[in-house]
């Protein structure tokens, strides 16, 4: 398992959540990483469930001791140092930016005269 650096400000966030360090581990080592604000954001999908559930006897036996944690659980890291910890309030759109809707309009644009 890759070892996780921790910030002051995520441990302090970390604390204020409740979220164990032992979570965060592990959701940094088997969760979908994915792009924002030049950072990683990981979080475990039922993709990642269905993809380790079955293979891995120890994400098998984590994963039911922790499950409501982790499905809520995301965290933030830049490479390996962990830069915050927070729980998911509502869906997160993993594939499409809800900050990029408005290239889906079309445009004019009036010439200067």
């Amino acid at each position: 398992m890759k070892k996780l650096f921790f910030t002051k400000h995520a441990l302090f966030r970390c604390q204020q959540r409740g979220v164990n360090i032992e979570i965060v581990e592990f959701i940094y080592n088997y969760g979908i990483k994915s792009n924002t604000h030049g950072d990683k954001r990981f979080l475990i999908t039922k993709n990642c469930i269905n993809k380790y559930f079955h293979k891995d006897e120890y994400f098998r036996k984590f994963f039911t001791k922790y499950e409501k944690q982790l499905k809520g659980t995301v965290i933030i890291a830049n490479r390996d140092v962990l830069i915050t910890v927070m729980k998911l309030s509502k869906n997160l759109k993993t594939n499409v930016s809800s900050l990029r809707s408005h290239r889906k309009t079309n445009f004019k644009y009036l010439r200067a005269s």
